[in-house]
């Protein structure tokens, strides 16, 4: 399986994205790929929308603020009709980011990304 992107001022989105909860309802959102996070994040909002449930109070280390209390979730991830079942998911800590999905690189780790600059695209294959 195969997702390509657009690249948008240096940043990989992924416009084909929905969340789903427990009870498999879902919202569409805009995410981007952040290659400098090792998690996934979302925004309070969507947490809120989706009434998800909080699974653990944990730790991140913000790379100026150092370590940070988060908490953590779990919702249903579907990207361009491809389901990945349940990944974990931490709430979003900047509440000014550009989109409200953050796919850090834990979710890449078993997948090829590649990222064109040139071209303005990037593919993630599974």
């Amino acid at each position: 399986m195969k997702y390509e992107g657009s690249i948008i001022n240096g940043f990989p989105i992924v416009n084909d994205v929905v969340l789903y909860n427990e009870k498999n309802e879902g919202i569409k959102l805009k995410a981007i790929i952040d290659t400098g996070a090792y998690e996934n994040y979302l925004a309070l909002s969507a947490i809120e929308t989706l009434l998800l449930k909080k699974i653990q109070d944990t730790f991140t280390i913000h790379p100026i603020e150092g370590r940070m209390p988060v908490s953590e979730f779990a919702a249903g991830l579907i990207i361009q009709d491809f389901n990945f079942g349940h990944i974990f998911l931490r709430q979003m800590l900047n509440i000014e980011y550009p989109v409200d999905f953050i796919i850090g690189c834990k979710f890449l780790s078993d997948k090829t990304f590649t990222y064109s600059g040139a071209n303005n695209i990037f593919i993630i294959e599974w």
